[in-house]
């Protein structure tokens, strides 16, 4: 299947929590999405987490939730004991407050996190769209009625959930170098979550995810 096909095709994603930069590559892509919600839930993938780019290094921000391995993923509900919402406004403060456009899109988050959703599902949803409005994607998506094993309609990216298979996502890609508020100390860092790319870019975050998909 050549570039363009991925381009034009249906491609199917799983739901992650924000998303990576190669998954927003994917998904602003031209063609459908089907977002996979029908899949089970298992521990140490990007359901729950993403990953920032901190003073210290890259640093995993996490939803905690009440859920086992092979939980459907439509029934795992979030985990509220702790008050990972209000840490989580800290690290991004602490990690991007020196960033351009942080505080362009810091009310917008602090308000998403200071929200209580029930079902994880469902709160990745709301902020896939949020995130999507933030950038200027119109987002062309359907969810999954049933799982399926197979993909004979469209191209497979589900497995770039697993973070050793984000691979999987860099199809029909390439990496783009863009501005980073800790790059002179660690390097251009690829594939960290899309909020780095949107605190450090702002209104570019669109161009370079589809300057991203040109071959």
């Amino acid at each position: 299947m050549s570039t363009n096909d991925i381009a034009a095709t249906q491609k199917y994603l799983s739901l992650p929590y924000c998303g990576c930069v190669r998954h927003w590559a994917q998904l602003s892509k031209a063609g459908d999405n089907a977002i996979e919600i029908c899949d089970n839930y298992h521990r140490r993938t990007n359901r729950t987490r993403t990953t920032i780019m901190a003073s210290n290094g890259k640093l995993d921000i996490s939803v905690p939730v009440h859920a086992a391995d092979g939980t459907p993923y439509k029934d795992v509900k979030v985990n509220y004991n702790t008050n990972w919402n209000i840490q989580q406004q800290k690290a991004l403060r602490s990690a991007y407050n020196s960033t351009p456009f942080f505080e362009y899109y810091a009310d917008d988050f602090n308000a998403f996190l200071n929200k209580r959703h029930e079902f994880l599902w469902q709160m990745n949803i709301e902020m896939m769209e949020m995130i999507a409005s933030l950038i200027g994607i119109k987002l062309r998506y359907r969810l999954t009625e049933d799982y399926r094993t197979a993909i004979t309609d469209g191209v497979d990216l589900r497995r770039g959930i697993e973070p050793k298979h984000l691979d999987v996502l860099g199809r029909g890609l390439k990496t783009v170098e863009y501005y980073q508020v800790f790059q002179e100390k660690f390097g251009f860092t690829p594939n960290l979550s899309i909020l780095d790319m949107l605190f450090n870019t702002g209104p570019e975050t669109l161009l370079i995810l589809r300057e991203m998909q040109e071959q």
